[in-house]
């Protein structure tokens, strides 16, 4: 049996390699190798970056309310001519730094801003959190280029619902990554329009209820996967998260969103294909 982390991006990967005209996958190939496919956006170009420098993680206050706060990564190669996805991260208490810190590499690899809150902690209420919220994604759109059409949240704990509130309560954010919880409230409507990819540990107390998220979401027909990891309640590890990262940039692909990257797509067949010969020599 093929690990679930794998399952989908092979998938994915033999619809698109057996769809396309280009050459097959070569199997000696094992790197998953991601390439640029941000949209150029000369037309609409930023002014420069004000005090924010690519491939540092910054500490920023928003220009309009100085109370909001948050954790800042720009990809090393951020242009001003391209036009880039970005992540808003929620961590239960409030430490925007832990998840930029922790998925800075992935940023890098998959050319993603990561912005962190520090004002959206656990135990403080939604009417107050949200605005708070709003005011750090007005801040980042006016400083960044951003793509309108791949803005994702994500986050922890109660961080995932919030990810999940803030996708739910808008039509701004096309998909979230919920990390060891699920949606806010009590609701039994799981037809949203944005996609959602979940992660929780196999030991995580949160299990049986993303495992019912996962029901309601099969019976709503919701763009969706849930993946069950090694370990606790705790923020995925960095591979973890970056399978969620490849998912979402196979559905914006899939969706045409971008163009399609056939390096990515010939190297998650490869490796798909390598993890399923070596579970045959297991066995």
């Amino acid at each position: 049996m093929v690990s679930k982390n794998f399952y989908w991006i092979f998938v994915l990967a033999l619809v698109f390699t057996l769809g396309c005209d280009k050459k097959k996958a070569k199997i000696e190939e094992k790197e998953i190798l991601v390439e640029s496919t941000n949209t150029d956006t000369t037309t609409q170009k930023k002014p420069e970056l004000p005090n924010l420098t690519p491939g540092e993680i910054q500490a920023v206050k928003a220009s309009k309310d100085s109370l909001v706060r948050y954790s800042l990564y720009i990809p090393r190669n951020y242009s001003l001519s391209k036009a880039y996805p970005i992540v808003y991260l929620f961590d239960p208490q409030g430490s925007g730094n832990l998840p930029v810190e922790k998925y800075q590499q992935l940023a890098d690899r998959f050319e993603m801003i990561l912005a962190g809150s520090y004002n959206s902690k656990n135990g403080l209420s939604w009417d107050k959190i949200q605005p708070q919220i709003l005011v750090m994604m007005e801040d980042c759109k006016s400083k960044l280029s951003i793509d309108k059409k791949r803005i994702y949240t994500s986050g922890f704990s109660g961080g995932a619902r919030i990810a999940s509130g803030m996708a739910i309560s808008g039509d701004e954010i096309k998909g979230v990554i919920g990390c060891g919880g699920g949606f806010p409230g009590k609701s039994n409507n799981m037809g949203y329009p944005f996609e959602y990819y979940g992660i929780v540990g196999e030991e995580d107390f949160n299990l049986g209820e993303m495992r019912q998220l996962d029901m309601s979401m099969n019976n709503s027909g919701m763009t969706h996967y849930i993946s069950e990891v090694k370990g606790g309640h705790q923020w995925p590890d960095a591979q973890d998260m970056q399978a969620a990262f490849l998912w979402l940039k196979m559905n914006a692909m899939r969706k045409n969103v971008v163009p399609k990257d056939q390096s990515l797509i010939d190297s998650l067949a490869n490796a798909g294909m390598a993890e399923i010969k070596l579970k045959k020599k297991k066995e």
